[in-house]
């Protein structure tokens, strides 16, 4: 499904393992070795792709996208803000089980964004119903690259180190 990121994106994204992933078209699903660190920290990224650890094992998240700086629509339990380039113009929002056609491309300008993902839970209004995330991306357009990667709200579930692994290394290396 394809998205023109000049008005705001609302959908249903199917995350499992506690991970979805954002990534340039040119550069494909990003190989990042997700190690502990990366779990505690939220996220593995490399230059145009990231990988993001979310409260919740398996369920579907509630994803809005916009191009601008973050600006929250509500309480969040996390947030991450991380360094990302965009060259091809086109970005794919995926979970690992996502099959083909099922992930979601947005066009957005290349060039160089801070990208903040911001996660909140909701509760359900009964039992018998789970627990449900919704997922807040933000793309601000950035004159330079942006130096570093920051935790703005860490949940219970995080233990971020005092320095955050930028480098998210290559999979299988």
């Amino acid at each position: 499904m394809n998205y023109n990121s000049s008005e705001p994106l609302f959908h249903d994204l199917y995350f499992s393992y506690s991970m979805f992933a954002i990534f340039d078209n040119a550069v494909g699903l990003p190989r990042v070795n997700f190690t502990k660190i990366h779990i505690a920290q939220g996220f593995g990224r490399n230059e145009s792709g990231a990988w993001f650890h979310t409260p919740e094992e398996y369920g579907m998240a509630y994803l809005r996208v916009a191009v601008g700086p973050f600006e929250p629509t509500g309480e969040y339990d996390r947030a991450v803000s991380v360094p990302f380039r965009c060259v091809s113009g086109q970005v794919t929002l995926a979970g690992p089980d996502e099959g083909e056609g099922d992930d979601w491309t947005i066009e957005l300008a290349p060039g160089d964004y801070l990208l903040t993902v911001a996660q909140r839970i909701t509760q359900p209004e009964d039992e018998d119903h789970e627990a449900e995330e919704e997922i807040d991306l933000f793309f601000e357009p950035l004159a330079q690259p942006a130096s570093r990667s920051e935790i703005l709200i860490a949940d219970e579930k995080m233990e971020p180190p005092a320095v955050l692994q930028e480098d998210g290394g290559i999979a299988g290396k």
